[in-house]
């Protein structure tokens, strides 16, 4: 398990670290971003991950903002990707979802069915 690897304001999980990142913006900027730190978007691979996630979200933000998440299908509808290039495996998504509503080809946790926005927050990770 990694837990003194992690740079310090980030958060280890597994063999990964977790930032939380309040700066809105696009799916693309975010994961540009990412890149930039050298990691991704965050992937999910059980709902253990995805639960340590939305508790991560939660205890920096004192709620459960919508989040962008590395998951897109941009090459081919309807085939999901992570964005680090892991497989996408998880399947505890809500009905129907990831479902493309809109026109997105990414994935966002925390989406309550309102009006789709551009830019919103986003969660780093890295593997150490």
């Amino acid at each position: 398990m990694l837990t003194e690897t992690c740079p310090q304001h980030w958060t280890p999980y597994g063999t990964r670290c977790f930032q939380f990142v309040s700066t809105a913006r696009t799916w693309a900027e975010s994961e540009s971003h990412c890149v930039a730190m050298g990691g991704n978007l965050a992937s999910v691979h059980s709902i253990a991950e995805y639960s340590f996630i939305q508790e991560l979200i939660r205890k920096r933000t004192q709620g459960a903002p919508r989040t962008w998440i590395g998951g897109y299908d941009a090459a081919q509808e309807g085939l999901w990707f992570w964005s680090d290039g892991s497989r996408f495996d998880y399947t505890n998504w809500a009905p129907g979802q990831p479902d493309n509503a809109g026109g997105e080809h990414c994935v966002e946790m925390n989406f309550p069915g309102t009006v789709i926005t551009i830019q919103i927050i986003f969660l780093l990770q890295y593997k150490s």
